[in-house]
């Protein structure tokens, strides 16, 4: 499952119910297709937009706005934002160092490292 992960795919699998009785299976499902949905766009994607003549301004606020709303969604479904407030900053620190091209890597492998210490409060126990 961990290779078939992509936003949709955590939003998705993450809005189901923790008790559901095929739970991993529907999970399963969810992933499978949106990988296939995912090649079969790109394919029809790479023919159309090769015989349509497109002009792509504006599809970089097309994807802030879908990250924005996949953090507003979660931030209404959980109770500790720590990890949502301690990747912005970190973020925030990170564009200010790096820059706006060159800050993106530094601010994800920073976040995910500060996230994945052992005995971190709100760090989860095994």
């Amino acid at each position: 499952m961990i290779h078939s992960m992509t936003d949709e795919t955590y939003a998705v699998n993450l809005s189901l119910p923790a008790d559901m009785e095929n739970r991993r299976e529907v999970m399963f499902g969810v992933a499978l297709l949106s990988w296939l949905y995912w090649a079969a766009a790109t394919v029809c994607g790479c023919v159309i937009g090769n015989l349509i003549p497109w002009d792509m301004a504006g599809i970089d606020f097309c994807m802030t706005a879908l990250f924005v709303i996949i953090l507003i969604d979660q931030w209404e479904k959980v109770k500790n934002h720590s990890p949502a407030l301690l990747g912005g900053a970190i973020a925030l620190v990170c564009l200010a160092i790096f820059g706006g091209q060159s800050f993106m890597l530094p601010a994800l492998v920073l976040t995910s490292a500060v996230l994945l210490i052992p005995g971190r409060k709100g760090a989860r126990a095994k």
